[in-house]
């Protein structure tokens, strides 16, 4: 088996399993800390593809979005998530298309095609959630003020004066670096197929 080939398998199988790990994570966040006439209070918003948590001061609630009112934030995890989907299905046709080029049972030109298209399967689900979210968080009009995640996708806050403050951090989780990770990854096997020279 190449040497080559066999590094672009391996790295099929780490972005194979980062995908996946992607799944059962959070792929948002949010944490606000408000202090008024001296009393804080922290919460933590983690949005997973099926369903949100909400940590306020140590209590956390969990709540599946098909239990939510219909509104483009919960349209944006749901589609992100059939996304996701279809970037683990997409890992997968790149691992096989390595595997089986490296085990000479499919041609070159055909595993560059699967790669490719599981490259681009795996890479649209972090873009699409980048791009889309704060247009959601926007059209929900759950979030107010200047900053926020209605205004961009990542940032940070602080608002306030003598009688209180109110921070504001937002932005990807693990799981949305894990699935870039995951994507461009595949790009490694990809180039090692394209420099590949069947004997």
């Amino acid at each position: 088996m190449n040497k080559k080939l066999l590094i672009g398998i391996l790295l099929a199988v780490v972005s194979l399993v980062l995908m996946g790990i992607s799944l059962a994570t959070p792929w948002y966040h949010q944490s606000v800390e408000l202090t008024l006439l001296g009393t804080t209070t922290e919460s933590d918003t983690k949005y997973y593809l099926n369903h949100v948590e909400c940590e306020i001061d140590g209590e956390t609630e969990s709540t599946d979005y098909d239990d939510l009112e219909d509104n483009k934030v919960v349209d944006t995890f749901q589609t992100t998530q059939t996304m996701a989907i279809l970037g683990v299905v997409g890992t997968i046709l790149a691992l096989l298309g390595v595997a089986l080029v490296a085990m000479k049972k499919l041609g070159k030109k055909i595993a560059i095609i699967l790669v490719l298209v599981g490259l681009i399967l795996a890479i649209i689900a972090p873009l699409y959630l980048m791009a889309t979210l704060p247009g959601a968080f926007k059209e929900a009009g759950e979030i107010a003020g200047e900053k926020g995640p209605h205004k961009s996708f990542s940032g940070s806050s602080k608002e306030g004066g003598e009688e209180g403050e109110y921070k504001n951090s937002w932005g990807p989780a693990t799981a949305w670096y894990l699935a870039l990770v995951a994507a461009l990854l595949l790009i490694i096997p990809l180039i090692l197929l394209l420099i590949y020279k069947p004997e």
